[in-house]
C-alpha cells in the first residue's frame, strides 16, 4: 500500500515537472502581444473610433493612440500638425476648437492597399476626443497613450482633472520627449509610463556595440515598459578640435534574444516592444527573440501569420 502511495506521488511529481516544461517552451515561444500603432492606420483610418472599435471588436487588447490638444485645451486624437495628412481640412489641428475639428471627415485621405479610391469617405468618421475613447473602452483593454504636442502640461493638466483611478489602470503612457514624460511623472506619480527612449536608445547602442548590457540601464524597478525599433537610421557624429564630422548609420537587430534573456536577468518585470514590426516576417523576428508586444500599423496582417506559421 505504502509503495502504491509512493509510486502515485511520484507519478504526479514526473507530471507536474512535464507540465512546468511545456508552460516553460509555450512562454518563451509565445506570439508577442500585436499593438495597433494608431489603432492601426494601416487598415483603417488612424486614431479614430471607428479603427478603435474595429480593434476591440477583432480581439486587440492593447491599442495605441497619439494624443494632441485643442484649440480650447480638449485633448484630441490626432498624428502630425497638418490636418490634411488625414482629413478635408488644412492647418494645425492646435488651432481649431473641437467644434470645428468635428465638421471635418477623419476617413477622406486614407486609401487601403488593394482597394480603389477613398472607401472610408463620408462615413461619418471624425477627429475623436479622448474622453470619447475612454467611454468605449472595455475594462480588458489597454489604451497605450501617445503624447505628441508642444503643449503637453495644459493636456497633462487636462488628464489630471478628468482620469479616474480606474481609467489611469487601463493606461500606459508614451513619449518621445523625455520632458513630457518627466512632468505627468510629477503630475500622476502612480502612471505607468514607457521608458525615456533616450535611454531606451543608449542601452540598445551600448549593448550592439559592446555586445553586453549594462545593469544601470535598467535598475529602476519602476522601469516596466520599453520600446525602440529593430531598425532604425541614425547619424553618428565625431566632435574634432576643428568641429566634428557626422555620418548616417542603418542600425540592424537592435532587439535580440540574449539582450532580452539579459534583460530579464536584470529584470523581470520588463516588458520590451518592438516599433514598426510590419510584415509576418518582422513578426515572426520578435516572437523567436522573445519580445512582448509589436506596434503594427496591420495588426490584421500580422495576426494571420500567427494561424499560418508552421
Amino acid at each position: 500500500m505504502n509503495k502504491l502511495i509512493t509510486i502515485i506521488h511520484l507519478n504526479k511529481t514526473i507530471i507536474l515537472f512535464l507540465l512546468l516544461v511545456v508552460a516553460s517552451n509555450c512562454y518563451s515561444n509565445q506570439y508577442p502581444i500585436i499593438i495597433p500603432h494608431h489603432a492601426g492606420g494601416g487598415e483603417y483610418p488612424e486614431n479614430t473610433l471607428y479603427a478603435i472599435k474595429r480593434d476591440i471588436d477583432d480581439g486587440f487588447s492593447y491599442i495605441n493612440i497619439t494624443l494632441e490638444l485643442s484649440k480650447d485645451k480638449i485633448p484630441i486624437l490626432f498624428y502630425g500638425f497638418d490636418l490634411a495628412k488625414t482629413t478635408n481640412g488644412n492647418g494645425n489641428p492646435e488651432n481649431f476648437t473641437v467644434a470645428e475639428l468635428k465638421k471635418l471627415d477623419a476617413g477622406y485621405n486614407f486609401k487601403k492597399l488593394g482597394l480603389v479610391g477613398y472607401p472610408f469617405r463620408d462615413k461619418g468618421i471624425t477627429i475623436p476626443t479622448f474622453s470619447e475613447v475612454l467611454e468605449i473602452i472595455p475594462d480588458n483593454t489597454i489604451l497605450i497613450v501617445d503624447i505628441k504636442t508642444n503643449k503637453y502640461k495644459s493636456l497633462i493638466d487636462s488628464l489630471c482633472k478628468t482620469l479616474t483611478a480606474i481609467q489611469l489602470k487601463q493606461i500606459i503612457f508614451y513619449s518621445t520627449n523625455a520632458d513630457i514624460i518627466k512632468y505627468l511623472k510629477e503630475k500622476i506619480p502612480n502612471a505607468k509610463v514607457f521608458q525615456n527612449r533616450d535611454t531606451t536608445r543608449l542601452m540598445l547602442l551600448n549593448a550592439y556595440t559592446h555586445h553586453k548590457l549594462q545593469k544601470n540601464f535598467l535598475i529602476s524597478r519602476d522601469i516596466q515598459w520599453i520600446a525602440f525599433e529593430n531598425e532604425r537610421n541614425m547619424q553618428v557624429c565625431e566632435s574634432f578640435t576643428l568641429g566634428k564630422g557626422c555620418n548616417n548609420v542603418s542600425f540592424k537587430n537592435l532587439w535580440n534574444k540574449k539582450l532580452l534573456d539579459d534583460i530579464k536577468k536584470i529584470n523581470n518585470n520588463i516588458n520590451a516592444v518592438m516599433i514598426a514590426v510590419n510584415t509576418p516576417k518582422e513578426y515572426i523576428y520578435a516572437q523567436d527573440i522573445g519580445m512582448f508586444g509589436v506596434y503594427t500599423d496591420h495588426p490584421r496582417l500580422l495576426k494571420s501569420s500567427t494561424v499560418t506559421k508552421t
